[in-house]
């Protein structure tokens, strides 16, 4: 087994790892189960085409883990379509979402952090129609330390993070080693997986970066082409569509 980022590897732990453990989802992880387990997170902070390649090599396996999602990324939206349709997908496989909040956007803005993440899991309610209690902190080793509300599933809860083995990729940098290190080591573990970092072929963090860039500008790129096309042929019939309107609304065709 070569331990690397990459796809093949992902693959590898995970079979390694179906026969001897549960797999559990941040929804779950509200009561630990007695027998051995692996939580498995996925903190979405760049991509979710990266998320939606993850998510199927793990249904593939037989295996459902969660998802969370930034509401405020910079890099992905759930308003427009295509990653809507994304995310909707990932559901549909049997894997969990989750939230991934910044408390920084909430306090930077003079807003309650519990009400803010309140809110923010009330939208991803409403527009996926699931039900959401596990929620992830962004970047929590450079922010100040923030206790949620006990009605949620925190992953950085200290029974999540000391009272089990917790192992993150953050930064394409395991920072006690990879998940396949801990394997059968332990009986119970907590491992947060970007997918990010997996999906290209083994590539370093900053060539991945860039990649996930090329295909950010061309999905830009690509809506603006979109607009475009339907500006010019909204012009090319517009007086054709304002006696159309005048028509509807105004009962008039002059």
């Amino acid at each position: 087994m070569v331990c690397n980022f990459s796809v093949q590897h992902y693959r590898e732990l995970l079979m390694s790892a179906k026969d001897a453990y549960r797999f559990i989802k941040l929804i779950e992880a509200k009561n630990l189960p007695d027998d051995m387990f692996i939580l498995m997170r996925h903190d979405v902070d760049f991509s979710l085409n990266s998320a939606l390649r993850m998510a199927q090599i793990e249904a593939e396996c037989g295996i459902n883990t969660t998802y969370c999602i930034c509401l405020r990324s910079p890099f992905y939206s759930i308003h427009n379509d295509y990653e809507f349709g994304i995310i909707s997908t990932i559901l549909k496989m049997g894997h969990d979402i989750g939230l991934h909040y910044d408390p920084n956007f909430y306090q930077n803005r003079g807003l309650s952090a519990n009400q803010g993440i309140k809110d923010e899991i009330q939208i991803l309610e409403r527009e996926f129609g699931t039900k959401i209690i596990g929620i992830s902190q962004h970047a929590p080793a450079s922010n100040d330390v923030f206790q949620p509300e006990k009605e949620y599933v925190d992953a950085y809860d200290k029974r999540l993070t000391t009272d089990i083995k917790y192992i993150s990729d953050s930064g394409q940098s395991w920072r006690n080693g990879c998940l396949c290190k801990h394997l059968f080591k332990f009986d119970k573990i907590h491992v947060l997986i970007h997918p990010e970092w997996w999906m290209f072929n083994g590539a370093a963090w900053e060539k991945v970066l860039r990649s996930i860039k090329v295909e950010s500008v061309s999905f830009l790129s690509h809506q603006f082409d979109i607009i475009i096309d339907w500006t010019r042929g909204y012009l090319e019939k517009r007086n054709v569509l304002d006696i159309e309107y005048k028509s509807k609304y105004h009962g008039s065709s002059e």
